[in-house]
């Protein structure tokens, strides 16, 4: 097994930094990274298949595994087994999908399937961007054709400063929050998700501009534990058809 390879940055003034590290778990997958800002922990693998035949449309499946033992907590219920997906969950399986899927090539038809499971959660920092950023690396190591990386930030406005990656608290007290995912193009940002917005209906105004870069650090981060992508296993001849 390769040593393991691990990328550390801040990624807030309060000196919050985000950790991606591969090459220690799930060696059977195409790509897997692990996350961590704060005490959160993600592992985010993804695995691919070859493409089924007649199939017209790129079957990408995007699942994050929410765990009761990451917050320490086992289920007391009488089956004593974990429930449906929670909305948050469902909502990030939606906004990895979003800022990912376009990044790959045109007649792509393999099945893909990425899935994050919640190691740890410290009940300050959120989960949900970590999941992109993390999804994003696995898929630069995996050899898949991905044009990436593509890097995600969570946002929050309060007393007329921009917080980057807010905690759960930082997050209630705001006025305006919202997740922003882009892609880093030598030394600018390329194409631009914002995908999803929370903003107080008391007294909150809409601010007039986002003055952070820590979406491109954030994909320069990603970029930094990748290899080429387009490796040995994924040629042209997997590309077939048009379409998305």
């Amino acid at each position: 097994m390769a040593d393991a390879i691990r990328v550390t940055g801040p990624i807030n003034a309060a000196g919050l930094e985000m950790t991606l590290e591969t090459g220690k778990l799930a060696p059977q997958a195409d790509g897997a990274v692990l996350v961590r800002v704060g005490e959160t922990v993600i592992l985010s693998t993804v695995v691919t298949s070859k493409p089924r035949e007649g199939i017209d449309f790129f079957p990408l499946t995007v699942d994050v595994e929410e765990r009761m033992y990451a917050a320490g907590k086992i289920p007391g219920s009488f089956f004593r087994r974990e429930g449906r997906p929670t909305e948050q969950a469902i909502l990030a399986c939606r906004l990895t999908d979003r800022p990912l899927r376009p990044s790959f090539p045109k007649g792509y038809r393999n099945e893909t399937q990425i899935v994050a499971t919640v190691l740890g959660a410290d009940l300050q920092n959120p989960h949900d961007v970590p999941v992109i950023n993390g999804a994003s690396a696995a898929l630069m190591i995996s050899g898949i054709p991905f044009a990436g990386p593509i890097g995600a930030v969570r946002l929050a406005h309060h007393d007329g400063v921009w917080i980057p990656h807010p905690t759960y608290q930082e997050g209630d007290a705001s006025t305006f929050e919202l997740i922003v995912a882009g892609q880093f193009c030598d030394a600018k940002i390329g194409r631009i998700y914002r995908m999803r917005i929370d903003q107080d209906g008391g007294n909150a105004h809409r601010p007039k501009h986002c003055g952070s870069g820590r979406t491109g650090q954030a994909a320069a981060d990603d970029r930094d534990v990748s290899v080429p992508h387009g490796g040995p296993r994924f040629g042209p001849h997997h590309c077939a058809g048009k379409g998305k």
